[in-house]
């Protein structure tokens, strides 16, 4: 993203560099729930002179800004996945027998304050995506209790009985399985940045 070459055909100048710096963020944090408001202080400077940190004599351009915000994003990432399973681990942490309301289009919200106020709004997030899993649960087993009422109308086999002593592994609540689907798929995108290189980095 910030090689010069890429900029050839344009004025690089601090117009274009606020322009870049804005959508190299909102591409990995559109939802502003990953970057703090600290951490985006701490790049303010970078947002006016990206034209002149990367476009220096004999193409020497300095594309360390890109990697402090990348390696800032993944460190962030690593925290929530953290959040994530603690929360998983605890069921009480799911209970919706209270009224609550969640911001789900967060593009045009304010990023949080520091990483506490992250981590409600990772809490919030987590907790709504384990409530869409549960409801469309209860549904799945709705339709398949009215087909099998449907199917099965006439009468089933008893099972043959056997003297097997071994008994069938311990099924999975659907509380157990939600928390590791969800654990699953956060980590699967936390290892998704994890094999970024120089190169994924600098698109």
């Amino acid at each position: 993203m910030l090689e010069a070459n890429h900029y050839r055909q344009m004025t690089f100048d601090e117009r274009v560099s606020e322009k870049f710096y804005d959508g190299y963020l909102d591409t990995l944090d559109s939802a502003h729930l990953i970057f703090t408001q600290g951490d985006l202080d701490e790049w303010a400077d970078y947002r006016g002179k990206l034209h002149r940190l990367t476009l220096k004599p004999r193409g020497e351009g300095d594309t360390q800004p890109a990697f402090d915000i990348f390696n800032r994003y993944f460190e962030r990432l690593e925290q929530r996945v953290t959040y994530v399973d603690e929360l998983l681990k605890d069921p009480a942490n799911f209970n919706f027998s209270v009224d609550e309301r969640i911001l789900i289009n967060r593009k045009d919200e304010l990023p949080p304050t520091n990483l506490d106020e992250a981590k409600k709004l990772w809490r919030e997030r987590l907790r709504f995506e384990y409530l869409q899993e549960k409801l469309a649960r209860t549904g799945a087993k709705k339709k398949t209790a009215t087909a099998s009422t449907t199917a099965f109308s006439t009468p089933v086999p008893a099972t043959v009985t056997t003297n097997s002593t071994i008994e069938p592994a311990k099924k999975k609540t659907d509380a157990e399985e939600i928390a590791d689907l969800l654990s699953r798929r956060y980590h699967r995108n936390l290892r998704f940045f994890k094999e970024w290189d120089n190169e994924d980095v600098m698109q």
